[in-house]
C-alpha cells in the first residue's frame, strides 16, 4: 500500500485558502514522510524503541503557557497528583509537531545549552506513558546539539507535571537569569481513543472515521493485522456502525483461523455476531432485506464460533 511504499497518496489532497501556497511542496513532500512513517513502524514491529527521557526546548507565548498551567492545576486539583492513567477526554493534552514529525534530544545538556542559546522559555522532559506508550526511534546523528529522537506521526503527549525554575538553575554555566517551565510529558498511541472522541464531538467529516481506521490497519504488521482490524471492528461498533464492524470482525476472524489461533477466530466471530444481530435490528422495516442477510450472518458466524470452540476446547468447555 501507499502508506509501506512511499508513493504519492491515490487521492488529491485538499487545502483551504489560506495554504493553497504550500500545496504544491506538500504534494512533493509527501512521499518522503510516508517513507519515514513506513520506516519507524518497521522499527517498532522490530522492537527497536528509545525507553529513555528525552528533552526539547521550546518557546511559548507567556498567555498561552499561563493557560496551561492553569488547566494543568485545575485537573490535578479534580483528580489528584497521582492518576497517572487517563483517558483521552481527560487531563491535559498537547500535540506537538504540527501535524508532522515531532524531535527531541536524548542529551538533557544539549537540550539546556540549546535553551539557553536560544532564551527558550519551556524545557520539555518526555518519557513513554505507561498505558499506550508511544516509543521514539533515536538515531545516531553526527553533530552536537541535533535532535536526534523522532517520534511518529500521531504521537500524542500528556502533561503530567509543572515545575517553575529559572534557565541559571537548569545551566549554571550561563550567568544569565529568566524564568522558565520545565514541562513533563509522557507520549501515548491514543489513536482509537482520539478518533472516538472526535466522532463523539461531531468534528470528523462524512466516511473520515473509516478512512483513517482503513490507513490505521493497512500500516499493522503482519502480525498484527487481525488484532487491528478487531479493535477497529469495536470502535466502529460502539460509534454506531454495526454492519461496519461486522465487516471488519468477519476478516479479523478469517486471518486468526488462517494462522491457526482458533480459539481467537472464535471469539472474535461471536463479537462479529453481535455486530451483525444489532445491524438485523437497526434496519428499518422498508430493508428488510438488508436486516434479514444481517441476521442470517449473525447465525452463521454464531454456529461457526461454537464450531471452532467445540474444536478447540471440547464440547464439556464452557465457551463451547
Amino acid at each position: 500500500g501507499e502508506g509501506t511504499t512511499g508513493a504519492t497518496p491515490l487521492e488529491p489532497m485538499e487545502f483551504s485558502g489560506a495554504l493553497q501556497p504550500v500545496a504544491a511542496i506538500v504534494e512533493a513532500l509527501a512521499p518522503f514522510a510516508q517513507l519515514v512513517q513506513s520506516t519507524l513502524l518497521h522499527f517498532e514491529d522490530k522492537g527497536v524503541r528509545h525507553t529513555g527521557t528525552t528533552y526539547r526546548p521550546i518557546s511559548l507565548p507567556t498567555a498561552a503557557l499561563r493557560r496551561l498551567l492553569d488547566r494543568l492545576n485545575a485537573w490535578h486539583q479534580d483528580c489528584g497528583d497521582d492518576n497517572e492513567e487517563c483517558l483521552t477526554g481527560s487531563g491535559v493534552w498537547v500535540a506537538l509537531g504540527a501535524g508532522g514529525f515531532f524531535c527531541s534530544m536524548s542529551s538533557r545538556m544539549e537540550a539546556t545549552r540549546r535553551m539557553t542559546q536560544t532564551r527558550c522559555n519551556v524545557l520539555l522532559c518526555i518519557r513513554p506513558d505507561d498505558w499506550a506508550p508511544c516509543f521514539p526511534k533515536h538515531l545516531f546523528l553526527r553533530g552536537a546539539s541535533v535532535d536526534d529522537v523522532l517520534f511518529p506521526l500521531g504521537a500524542l503527549f500528556r502533561v503530567v507535571r509543572a515545575t517553575r525554575t529559572v534557565s541559571s538553575d537548569l545551566d549554571p554555566q550561563n550567568d544569565a537569569r529568566w524564568p522558565v517551565v520545565v514541562l513533563e510529558l509522557v507520549a501515548s498511541s491514543r489513536l482509537l481513543e482520539a478518533l472516538e472522541l472526535l466522532e463523539g464531538r461531531g468534528e470528523l467529516g462524512a466516511g473520515e472515521l473509516e478512512a483513517v481506521l482503513g490507513s490505521w490497519v493497512c500500516s499493522s504488521s503482519h502480525s498484527d493485522e487481525h488484532r487491528r482490524l478487531f479493535a477497529a471492528g469495536e470502535l466502529l461498533a460502539h460509534c454506531g456502525r454495526p454492519g461496519q464492524a461486522a465487516a471488519l470482525m468477519g476478516r479479523s476472524a478469517f486471518i486468526a483461523e488462517g494462522r491457526g489461533d482458533r480459539v481467537c477466530a472464535a471469539r472474535t466471530l461471536l463479537v462479529c455476531s453481535r455486530c451483525h444481530a444489532a445491524a438485523a435490528a437497526a434496519a428499518p422495516a422498508a430493508a428488510g432485506k438488508g436486516g434479514g442477510r444481517d441476521a442470517q450472518a449473525a447465525e452463521e458466524a454464531a454456529r461457526k464460533a461454537v464450531e471452532l470452540f467445540v474444536a478447540t476446547m471440547g464440547e464439556e468447555h464452557m465457551e463451547s
